[in-house]
């Protein structure tokens, strides 16, 4: 692979000189940008490994043709095999009545495949990793992780998660010392071999990743009223989303009534427009708020937003110790690129300790934050960039949690991420994997957390826009198909896809979607 255009010390001095030169970033603006120039100058030497570790997993990727799978298998997600691996019940053992190595529909369903009375002996030994076969073991609450191996067609046995040791040592690269041990760490080196759900988490947070859960579906929408909005979410839970993504207009960002004459010519625009508790509890109407996950897009106005969601849920019977979703809340990058700020930054950052404090004592479920990469890409930064800034801001939003007296483990499990997707698939894949990576050292470096569960980097990714065209808009199905495939390999916990053509009212357009 070339080596990388420039350095991500080159690109943030052309950042930083691009900002200042632009007038609407004096101000605030200036504040923050001086906030990440000391902290990302004290970290020069991250930012170099960061390159470092993104350049070999690319490279990692570029091989994976004689390499291992470097994510946890997706099988239940994006290939069918005949029978679905959904995990039966504990086979008894091999001096059961006879059973296809295929998985059959039901454990005790006679033989139902054509390949049946030719793949009638029993399952290939398959050994399992024995660190990830515990981790998973937890995660799936004490049911075996071999119940997630399952079969093709021809008789072969799948596991769940590979290493490098599955590859016959004449078929690894060479020169690579024969791979590591599979227990996670380095660097992401010739010899790095690191496990799902293991520090630091190059593979994914999670050691069954999709083999257990595939990742939540959230297409994020909203329409001018919260009736049609409320009609559009219920429409989609019905076709299989799991996940709400409210979209609000800008008067509600910014802090405006609707009937503020101000802002008469842009209520309803690029979103729901919310006004009071009533117009919440229209939007969420029949919707289980105790079942569904629901992240709001809000950052200016996130208090009053974040307040009249918990009164109508409370309104509607349901605890806000249930509620799970994620408030954006991610003022930093408002003052870079998106613009929707209300108040100074240092006030802003007050009212984001806030809210961590808030909803670390009454909403354990719900995640405080929503720190965002996307914009910055779709600003014009590469992976290198919107990574740094990404992973600068929650460095920054750590510091403003201690600094308001909490401890870093009573906020830090409900930090989250938001990565954009674009085209460059191996460099998106690699991206996701060296932030999560570089995330879980950094703040074990500079934090110390007790709980592992405050290293975790969890993403919700959204496909690129600045990737799509107007002229020629089913072109851009394949685009968006590429990119969430991206996002999936990289392990994403949840994902938007967008619309080919973002019109939201074309039902065709959503489907397809």
């Amino acid at each position: 692979m070339p080596p990388l255009p420039f350095t991500a010390a080159v690109r943030w001095r052309r950042c930083c000189l691009v900002a200042s030169r632009r007038p609407s970033y004096y101000g605030p603006r200036r504040v923050v940008l001086g906030h990440l120039r000391s902290d990302l100058s004290g970290e020069a030497c991250r930012l170099r490994e960061f390159a470092a570790v993104l350049k070999a997993s690319v490279m990692l990727l570029r091989g994976c043709g004689r390499r291992l799978p470097l994510v946890v298998s997706t099988h239940r997600c994006l290939s069918s095999p005949p029978s679905p691996p959904s995990p039966p019940p504990p086979p008894p053992s091999s001096s059961s009545p006879p059973s296809p190595p295929p998985p059959p529909p039901s454990s005790s369903s006679p033989s139902s495949t054509p390949s049946s009375s030719s793949s009638s002996k029993s399952k290939p030994s398959v050994p399992l990793h024995p660190q990830w076969a515990e981790l998973a073991k937890q995660q799936l609450k004490g049911v075996s992780p071999e119940t997630l191996i399952w079969a093709t067609a021809e008789g072969i046995a799948v596991k769940p998660v590979y290493t490098r040791h599955d590859v016959p040592p004449s078929l690894r690269d060479g020169g690579d010392g024969g791979g590591g041990d599979g227990g996670g760490g380095g660097g992401g080196g010739g010899g790095d071999d690191p496990l799902p759900g293991v520090f630091p988490y190059t593979r994914g947070p999670h050691a069954t990743m999709y083999t257990h859960r595939p990742w939540t579906v959230r297409q994020y929408a909203g329409f001018s009223t919260v009736e049609e909005s409320n009609t559009f979410y219920r429409a989609n839970i019905r076709a299989g989303q799991q996940g709400l993504s409210v979209a609000f207009d800008l008067p509600t960002h910014r802090g405006y009534d609707s009937d503020d004459p101000r802002v008469a010519g842009d209520v309803g625009m690029a979103g729901v427009a919310i006004d009071s508790i009533e117009d919440m509890k229209l939007l969420f109407q029949g919707i289980p708020l105790d079942r569904m996950s629901v992240s709001m897009t809000m950052n200016g106005a996130v208090i009053p937003v974040l307040a009249m969601f918990v009164a109508a849920a409370e309104e509607e019977g349901v605890p806000r110790a249930l509620l799970t979703g994620t408030v954006q809340n991610d003022i930093l990058k408002e003052f870079m690129v998106r613009n929707t700020f209300i108040y100074p930054p240092d006030a802003s950052l007050r009212i984001i300790a806030d809210i961590f404090a808030f909803t670390a004592t009454h909403m354990p479920r719900f995640n405080s934050i929503s720190i965002s990469g996307y914009h910055m890409q779709e600003a014009g930064a590469d992976a290198v960039l919107e990574a740094a800034f990404t992973l600068a801001d929650g460095l920054e939003y750590v510091r403003t949690g201690l600094r308001a007296g909490l401890t870093v483990d009573q906020f830090a499990p409900r930090l989250s991420f938001f990565w954009g997707v674009g085209m460059n698939f191996f460099m998106e894949v690699a991206k996701m994997r060296a932030a999560r990576h570089l995330w879980a050292e950094l703040l074990t470096e500079k934090f110390q957390p007790q709980n592992p569960k405050s290293l975790l980097l969890r993403a919700h990714c959204q496909t690129s826009g600045w990737s799509l065209t107007e002229q020629d808009p089913f072109n851009n199905v394949v685009r968006t198909t590429v990119e969430a495939l991206a996002a999936v390999f990289g392990g994403t916990q949840s994902l938007h896809t967008n619309s080919l053509t973002q019109r939201l009212t074309q039902r065709l357009t959503q489907r397809l979607t």
